[in-house]
């Protein structure tokens, strides 16, 4: 491959992230996520989708991965 394709597959590569729930404002649809591969805690991000029902808004929740690995969100203060 030459420079160019290294570098669109570069940024290609950037455009998804994969990252945890650290802290979550229901009330203005944002949240706080970590990245997995930078371990950077991100600034508050728009909510785009989010799933119709969530049982308890203020306290911590837990939920699975097909993988089994669990995900804790906790309330942003």
């Amino acid at each position: 491959m030459d420079e160019s394709t290294d570098n669109v597959l570069n940024l290609l590569k950037n455009i998804v992230r994969v990252a945890t729930v650290t802290a979550v404002n229901n009330e203005e649809h944002i949240a706080r996520v970590k990245f997995k591969d930078t371990a950077y805690t991100s600034d508050c991000l728009r909510v785009l989708d989010n799933r119709p029902f969530i049982p308890w808004y203020d306290v911590e929740q837990r939920t699975e991965y097909a993988a089994g690995r669990p995900v804790r969100t906790t309330a942003m203060e």
